[in-house]
């Protein structure tokens, strides 16, 4: 976890998070802006800013560095179920409606609140986003079975993952692999690389029935190195242009 000097300084060394610093740390900032209960929140790749999301239909991005809010967004028509910032932005991020009815993907400006452009293909809850770290793609997960890829500047996904079950998916830091669960009890693995001739490629499959979390953990990050060579996934996986 690395820490900025505030105002917008040279960056710290890294701090290394531990049971002790986490017991020595005090509250250093109370903000009561929300008038119910916080959704989601995000911080920008910098860790300069915060988008928080609550169940009062409002979103908020807070200053890290002064220790204040920065912008107050409304969204009552449809509410925000989560918030995450597109690449290092701080003007753009991808929020997902908490509507019951609406399981829409926005891709909204803060600066000119505004959205950009809607993707409307899941029929569920969307239940994660994760966008890439520096490609205009991003991954979305729902409760209707499916992991979608898409591409800022399409209306339609580039790619789509069925399965079982609730979904979530992720790009990992570095933008190269991602994972995704489909309401089963294993995690598939794939080379982002591939895009959407996924099934082409090469995928590892992990098992974690009832694994401890920190065996999980392990696995997890042993994987980029064995992407290549376990098993091909296509049975679950369907494409359309």
């Amino acid at each position: 976890m690395a820490a900025a000097v505030a105002g917008g300084g040279a960056a710290l060394p890294p701090v290394r998070l531990s049971d002790g610093l986490v017991q020595s740390l005090a509250v250093g900032k109370v903000y009561s802006d929300h008038r119910g209960p916080v959704g989601s929140l995000d911080f920008t790749h910098d860790g300069l800013y915060l988008a928080t999301a609550g169940e009062d239909d409002r979103v908020h991005v807070y200053s890290c560095d002064r220790a204040e809010r920065a912008r107050h967004l409304r969204c009552e028509k449809y509410g925000v179920g989560a918030v995450r910032f597109l690449h290092n932005s701080r003007d753009c991020a991808l929020a997902s409606s908490r509507s019951a009815t609406e399981h829409v993907v926005k891709h909204w400006d803060f600066q000119e609140n505004k959205y950009v452009r809607l993707f409307r293909s899941h029929t569920a809850r969307v239940t994660s986003l994760s966008p890439h770290p520096y490609e205009d793609t991003f991954l979305s997960g729902s409760a209707d079975a499916t992991v979608l890829l898409w591409d800022l500047r399409r209306d339609r996904p580039t790619a789509r993952i069925g399965g079982a079950g609730l979904a979530v998916a992720s790009f990992d830091q570095q933008g190269l692999v991602f994972v995704a669960s489909i309401g089963r009890t294993k995690l598939h693995l794939f080379g982002a690389a591939a895009g959407p001739k996924l099934h082409e490629g090469r995928v590892l499959v992990l098992q974690h029935r009832a694994a401890p979390a920190r065996r999980a953990a392990r696995s997890t990050s042993c994987c980029s190195a064995l992407v290549a060579s376990i098993c091909w996934f296509a049975q679950w996986t369907s494409f359309f242009s």
